[in-house]
């Protein structure tokens, strides 16, 4: 969640991050709410994945301040003055996985994370989105396992 400290360091991640952010904010309470939280959806689970929903579950969705959880995350993490830099005081074994899908300034967050914190390990599900720990669960338990068996 180094959204903010991603701008230092890579700006055109961190424009791409603040523009999905940004795009559900101008959605809510506009005319079209359902734009905003597809852009949402479908950045953090792929293209088609809204339209993949079923009904209920999009509508779901679509009630006032659904998603808002997840920008407010964002504001608060805005004013936290994280740093890539503090990942060296990170001295415990230290698993990052994401999915080769993942969007890319996901991806990039993640390679930022992985490269500050000393003797991080990096693990990538194939064929996985954002959500690989529910999309392919046996593939991440799999990694997670052979992660703790190394550092045991």
């Amino acid at each position: 969640f180094l959204y903010m400290a991603l701008e230092a360091v890579d700006p055109d991640a961190h424009r791409e991050a603040a523009e999905v952010a940004n795009s559900y904010r101008r959605s809510e309470g506009s005319d079209n709410p359902e734009e905003g939280v597809r852009l949402w959806f479908e950045t953090w689970g792929g293209p088609g994945s809204w339209l993949a929903l079923p009904e209920p579950a999009r509508a779901r969705m679509l009630t006032p301040g659904a998603l808002r959880e997840g920008v407010q995350i964002w504001d608060l993490l805005e004013e936290s003055g994280l740093e890539f830099a503090q990942g060296s005081a990170v001295s415990v074994p230290t698993l990052v996985i994401h999915g080769e899908r993942t969007v890319p300034f996901q991806k990039r967050i993640n390679e930022l994370v992985a490269g500050s914190i000393p003797g991080a390990r990096q693990a990538s599900v194939a064929r996985a989105g954002h959500f690989s720990p529910l999309s392919h669960a046996s593939t991440v338990a799999g990694f997670i396992r052979e992660f703790w068996a190394a550092a045991a």
